[in-house]
């Protein structure tokens, strides 16, 4: 499970460029593109942060 200061980083790298692809991402936070895409479906999955209803 990622933790929670690897998807507040994730959050804030998209909220600063939300056109950002998996890999710019993944080079942003110095991780691989599978824990990149981990954490995003850790918070698309979040009730908190999911899709709207």
């Amino acid at each position: 499970m990622a933790s929670e200061d690897t998807h507040y980083h994730l959050l804030r790298i998209l909220e600063a460029n939300p056109e950002a692809t998996q890999r710019e991402l993944a080079e942003a936070m110095g991780v691989s593109v599978g824990k990149t895409t981990f954490c995003l479906r850790g918070l698309m999955e979040s009730p908190e942060l999911g899709p709207p209803l």
